[in-house]
């Protein structure tokens, strides 16, 4: 072999090692992001009831516009990795207009990560109650982490509903 044709072969295997380095990596990425979520429906009546007054009591903070309190419930990974602050905190909520109620429809518990919940429902409001089952609602889902240990709960404020119905 001489040496252009071995400067060839090198600068191939190269290349040939960035783009696979490369794809590795990119392969990596995709599959964090696109993990699938193992759920099952929750048959504890105990818990789906304890579950639906976490976003219920949720729902009042966000209500009462208490940014410290509303702060504190959510999810400390999720306020890390999404870069909430105090001054932030309602921000990164859905508006709820007038709807002050909540009524759980579908609770999930994550079968990886126990004591995880995804909650689909809907939003009412207690002023309207005659119109509220003709259709003065609203979806709403998110996500509850409860602690047995300490009786507390934490919420991630995230919108859940097409991972929901795909279960």
């Amino acid at each position: 072999m001489d040496k252009t044709s071995f400067k060839i072969f090198i600068f191939a295997i190269t290349i040939s090692l960035i783009i696979f380095v490369g794809l590795l990596f990119l392969s990596n990425y995709v599959n964090k992001d696109s993990e699938e979520v193992k759920l099952e429906y929750v048959t504890s009546p105990n818990i789906f009831f304890t579950v639906e007054n976490c976003v219920n009591k949720y729902i009042q903070v966000l209500q009462a516009k208490d940014t410290t309190a509303v702060y504190n419930l959510i999810d400390k990974k999720y306020r890390n990795d999404n870069g909430i602050t105090i001054n932030n905190a309602l921000a990164n909520n859905k508006n709820l207009g007038d709807y002050n109620s909540f009524t759980a429809e579908k609770i999930l518990e994550d079968r990886d990560n126990k004591n995880t919940y995804y909650v689909k429902g809907y939003l009412t409001s207690s002023m309207n109650i005659d119109t509220d089952y003709t259709g003065n609602r609203t979806s709403y889902s998110l996500i509850i982490m409860l602690d047995f240990k300490t009786h507390t709960y934490s919420v991630i404020p995230k919108d859940v509903e097409v991972i929901i119905d795909a279960q």
